[in-house]
């Protein structure tokens, strides 16, 4: 393995810089390499795995001759953007012989990857990671060069707040209860609790409409019983004069 260093021939000059985890941006200001004359575009490099992305509708850079939009690294190619020169180079790491933790040894996952991506996912729903990094990711996912753990790390480097905030456990929370219980929502298990849902709605609306007929027809039944007692009206007897009235 080890670690990635791209090397800068630009302007008559030579310097080495060591690849960013994740997303090295090159192009004009606000990005981690600047090269003059590239306006709006710039070209991502990629650490994991290594490759390189155009975005933007100017010139495209070349590798190795070759003008691309997008390209597969292997480290050594000769890049050639806007008058500069770039080459990604593998620096390999000395191995480090420490002693494994338990869980660890006995074959534990060590990185702790699913549960890194999961809580940078929730820190950037909840906005509680940088703005401008998580914009970021959403335009390199829709560029097609979305790498999950280096997105991880990203996000999770450019937070202020703890793991244990009461925030993220709120919300972590919820999504595993959604986890457990997706198994309910799909399939027979899902209809069939989406069909006891719904009787039970049918039934309450049923008894509802009863409900309701019912104090109608008290009102109605006192309305009747005020005009007799208090007015000496009765509705018999209009009914009576309705009859007589009807042609026979």
């Amino acid at each position: 393995m080890g670690t990635f260093v791209l090397e800068i021939e630009q302007a008559g000059a030579t310097r080495q810089q060591p690849l960013s985890p994740g997303l090295t941006r090159i192009g004009g200001p606000g990005c981690e390499v600047l090269v003059a004359g590239g306006g709006a575009d710039q070209v991502h490099l990629w650490d994991a795995p290594p490759k390189l992305v155009f975005v933007g509708k100017g010139e495209r850079p070349r590798v190795d001759g070759l003008a691309v939009d997008e390209a597969a690294l292997a480290g050594g190619e000769r890049i050639e953007w806007l008058g500069a020169v770039f080459r990604l180079r593998r620096e390999p790491v000395q191995p480090v012989l420490r002693e494994l933790p338990l869980a660890e040894a006995a074959g534990a996952p060590a990185d702790g990857r699913a549960a890194s991506r999961v809580l940078a996912g929730l820190m950037a729903e909840l906005g509680l990671a940088d703005r401008a990094v998580t914009k970021r990711w959403q335009e390199a996912i829709l560029q097609g060069g979305f790498e999950p753990d280096a997105c991880s790390r990203e996000l999770m480097r450019s937070s202020t707040v703890a793991p244990e905030d009461v925030r993220l456990l709120e919300r972590s929370g919820r999504l595993l209860r959604d986890l457990l219980m997706a198994p309910y929502h799909i399939g027979l298990r899902g209809a069939g609790r989406r069909a006891r849902v719904a009787a039970r709605s049918g039934l309450a609306f049923v008894v509802a409409q009863v409900l309701v007929l019912l104090l109608f027809a008290v009102l109605f039944a006192l309305v009747l019983l005020v005009l007799r007692v208090g007015y000496g009206l009765s509705l018999d007897a209009l009914l009576d004069q309705v009859v007589e009235l009807l042609p026979s």
